[in-house]
């Protein structure tokens, strides 16, 4: 996938799957705006999978991003500003 993205195209060289869904999120907002939410919440999951990784919290095979996002928040110690602002 090429994007060419202005706003994510630094993240083409280490995560060129990130750039790809934001370029193209940010592509379809003007003509298709479901489409370029699909590819943001795409761009999230695959954001939460890398956070997850490198802090090293497990998330099993059938965590949907819900799920993700509650370990990251109680197994991570994410800042309490965006615990705050997460459902339990």
């Amino acid at each position: 996938m090429k994007t060419g993205s202005a706003n994510f195209g630094f993240l083409k060289e280490k995560h060129p799957l990130l750039e790809a869904l934001g370029g193209l999120a940010e592509r379809y907002f003007p003509d298709d705006p479901n489409t370029s939410l699909l590819k943001t919440r795409q761009f999230g999951e695959r954001l939460a999978q890398i956070v997850t990784a490198k802090l090293g919290v497990y998330v099993a095979e059938i965590d949907t991003f819900a799920d993700t996002i509650r370990r990251l928040r109680d197994e991570a110690g994410v800042h309490g500003v965006v615990r705050r602002r997460w459902p339990s």
